[in-house]
């Protein structure tokens, strides 16, 4: 079982976008998923009635994915260790833990019994300082641990990213970093350096509608089928099969770099 938390110092940084993101590409690959909702707003325990609220016009609802279960983070140490005991008996594939903003001795505990920490970067000012702070938490974090205890992996994701921060962000070389360079103001420029030295994971999240909508309509493989059934919606279908492809970059991203580290 692969057990990942998202964290990040300032709220409404993408944190309960990536946990979605990464259940959805887990459930469209057939697999079982658990989220432990910690966060203080607690959007993951309402998913599943946003959705049935949703506004699909007369397409047929489709039921909940039963391989998908949702509920609150264990209250001690003692009880969210017990916890993933009993989910990786059961064959859950996936574990993802959602927290609330800020720097909190119960995120700790619960970053630190992840396999992957994410930390949401948005490419903006303000939400990649909250980044590069959440960052050195986490090396303050993993400081604590024993010579004996495993440390979790850590990556930034980038989130929220135009086509000019993508563009920058990934560049292959130095000339194709200076080519997207020259098409930012300054400002920006300075914010796209600092990014792109983040130890980011290598999928950008580009901002599309699929995703936003994501936390009111369901995981994006079940708005798929249901926009699936009726070849009026193929368009509507298309899109969120594109923006699940991402997310199974991102997953895929994940589970390269916790297999590497497991030897």
């Amino acid at each position: 079982m692969l057990v990942v938390t998202a964290i990040s110092a300032k709220g409404g940084s993408g944190k309960t976008t990536l946990i979605q993101m990464l259940a959805s590409a887990m459930l469209a690959r057939g697999g079982r998923v658990h989220v432990m909702d910690a966060d203080a707003d607690q959007q993951i325990l309402e998913w599943q009635a946003k959705s049935t609220g949703a506004d699909f016009g007369d397409l047929p609802r489709l039921p909940w994915p039963e391989r998908l279960t949702v509920a609150d983070a264990p209250p001690t140490v003692e009880a969210l260790y017990a916890r993933l005991d009993a989910l990786d008996a059961e064959g859950i594939d996936l574990t993802l833990i959602d927290t609330r903003p800020g720097e909190h001795p119960d995120t700790e505990t619960l970053a630190l019994a992840a396999d992957m920490i994410l930390v949401p970067a948005v490419p903006v000012q303000s939400d990649f300082v909250a980044a590069l702070k959440t960052l050195t938490w986490i090396g303050r974090m993993i400081a604590t641990l024993g010579p004996e205890d495993p440390a979790p992996l850590y990556r930034a994701v980038l989130m929220n990213a135009d086509k000019r921060a993508i563009d920058f962000v990934t560049a292959a070389s130095d000339l194709d970093r200076d080519r997207a360079r020259q098409k930012l103001h300054r400002q920006d420029a300075e914010v796209f350096d600092v990014i792109s030295t983040l130890p980011l994971l290598p999928t950008p999240v580009a901002a599309t509608i699929s995703l936003q909508r994501m936390p009111l309509t369901g995981p994006l493989s079940h708005v798929r089928d249901i926009y699936a059934q009726d070849l009026r919606h193929r368009l509507q279908a298309g899109h969120l099969t594109a923006a699940l492809e991402v997310c199974h970059e991102v997953l895929k991203d994940i589970e390269d770099l916790s297999g590497a580290a497991r030897g």
